[in-house]
Parts: C-alpha cells; structure tokens; sequence
C-alpha cells in the first residue's frame, strides 16, 4: 500500500523546511504542493509539484487568484497528476504542528486502513451551516463537510473528485448562461466531503482510529498557535492548527482583533480569546512574547478589555 504525504504550503520559510525533515523520517514520500503564482520557490526545500495558473489550467480545471486557497483539492490533482503511482495520499497544510515524537508513530495509527477520505470534523450539516449547503444543494442530495488541514484520500477518490470537480464547473458556467444565475463555488471541505459520502466511498473521521488526534482545543479555522509555544511543550501525540512562526503569529492576531473591533463583536473576541485547556490567549502572548507585546495588542484594539485583556 503505496502512501504520499503531500504539503499544501504558500510560503518557503524554515517552518517548511522543518515540516519536510520530520515528515520525511516516516520514510514516506513527500511532495510540496507549492504555490507558485506569485514567484518561483528555491530549490533544496524538498520534492516540488508546482501549482501555478498554468499547471492548474493544463488540467483543464479554471483558475482563479484564490482557487489554491479555497480548492485544497486542487493540490491532490496536481500531485495525483505529477506522481500517480500511489494509493493514498495525505494533505498536510504547513501550519500544522504534528505531535508525536516520530512521525512515524502517526502514521503508523493509520496502519491498512482502506477508507477513501479520513478527515477531522467529518459529518453531516444542515441548512444552518449555510456556506456548505448553499453551494453543495445544487449538486447532492444531502451535505457533509470536513476540516481540511490535515486528511488522507485514496488515488481512486482523488480521480472521482477530480472529474466532479470538473462537471460542478461546467454546470454553474451552463446556469449562469442559461438563466444569470451565478451558483457559488463549492470550497474544498463541502465538496470533498459531500461528493466522497454521497457517492458511497468509505469515509471515516480521523478520530475513529482508538485515538484522540484532535480536539477543538488544538484544531481550529481561528486560534493560531504561536510555534515557541509548542516548541517547549511535550509530545502530546496530537495535531495542532493553525500554528505560525511568532511574527506571523503578532501579524495574525492585529489583523483578526482589527476586524473583529470593526464590527464590533466582543462575544466572539472573548470566544477566540479562550483557549480551553491553554489558558487565555492573553496568557500565552505574555509567557511568550512578554508584558509589552500584550500592551501592544490591547492599544491597536482597545476591544480586548472585554476579553479580559
């Protein structure tokens, strides 16, 4: 049973480069999923499958500015296409932390497991997860979604979804011509999802392997890690995300407590503020990167009062 582990990543930065060295001790094969529409990526990061408006368009899939954001998929058809002679493929994101001791030891859970798509967050949603079913009602008959950082799908899932993946373009570009409507591109967590359980291939939640891999204190769209942080903690043998170098970190948290003040929107700054078992937020800003930095913050968004800042 031939595995890959493909690396969806956008930036070249030494948090990759590390990223690649551990998950190459499983001695599995690793691929970078690179993004390159912006600028070419330096050689000796490790194996590069390049994704760029003309690699994408090759495969007769359309390309946008955000598809390579939005699509995770998009990076196993390029990696199916480049490398096809494997049977599974991982999807890892590069701001995810794994922690195990060996990399190995992860994959090892996984050990003859058939299912086509294991996945975080793997379940059916109704219409109050609005994002996911308005853009996957046109195309099945109920909605499923997944969270996407970290998954493993099977050669023959990746070519199913790469051909749907086409007819879901073809037929929002049909009804736009037909009537003016224009449908909304399904993302990769509602598309992959959907399309795989409706279809009858064997999916499973990446929880349902007798290990608690993730929790929703560890493994979440918002709430980014800073990596000194989980650089002194323990293997815990869990799977962490979003986790940023510490300036990206800082960057993040401006950027998301300015939008969040905008609004403003003090119950949902306090929820993104409470890290369950870590603690708040504003302790570990302060273990981290000191009194001032927590200063810093609270004067760029005077909101974080609220929060307890």
């Amino acid at each position: 049973m031939a595995e890959a582990v493909v690396i969806r990543a956008h930036v070249a930065d030494s948090k990759l480069r590390d990223l690649v060295r551990y998950l190459e001790s499983s001695d599995r094969d690793v691929l970078i999923a690179a993004d390159e529409t912006r600028t070419p990526w330096p050689d000796g990061l490790g194996r590069k499958v390049s994704l760029t408006r003309e690699t994408i368009e090759s495969l007769g899939l359309p390309f946008e500015s955000s598809y390579l954001w939005m699509l995770g998929d998009y990076a196993l058809y390029g990696c199916r296409n480049a490398v096809p002679n494997f049977d599974f493929y991982w999807l890892i994101e590069q701001d995810v932390a794994i922690r195990y001791t060996e990399a190995l030891e992860f994959f090892k859970i996984f050990d003859g497991a058939q299912e086509d798509l294991i996945a975080p967050e793997l379940g059916r949603v109704d219409r109050s997860w609005w994002t996911w079913t308005e853009t996957m009602e046109p195309f099945v008959g109920r909605t499923w979604r997944c969270f996407f950082p970290v998954t493993r799908l099977s050669g023959r899932a990746i070519d199913y979804l790469f051909h749907r993946r086409k007819s879901v373009f073809s037929h929002i570009a049909a009804t736009r011509d037909k009537t003016g409507t224009v449908l909304r591109i399904p993302n990769d967590e509602a598309f992959v999802a959907s399309e795989l359980c409706e279809a009858g291939f064997l999916c499973r939640d990446i929880n349902d392997f007798n290990e608690r891999i993730y929790c929703t204190d560890t493994f979440r769209f918002r709430r980014p890690f800073p990596a000194g942080f989980l650089d002194v903690m323990a293997a815990d043998r869990r799977i962490y995300h979003p986790v940023l170098g510490n300036d990206c970190f800082l960057s993040a948290l401006i950027e998301r407590f300015t939008f969040l003040s905008s609004k403003p929107d003090p119950q949902r700054l306090i929820a993104e503020c409470d890290y369950g078992e870590f603690g708040p937020l504003r302790n570990i800003v302060a273990d981290q990167f000191g009194a001032a930095a927590v200063d810093a913050l609270r004067s760029r968004c005077p909101l974080l009062a609220e929060a307890g800042w």
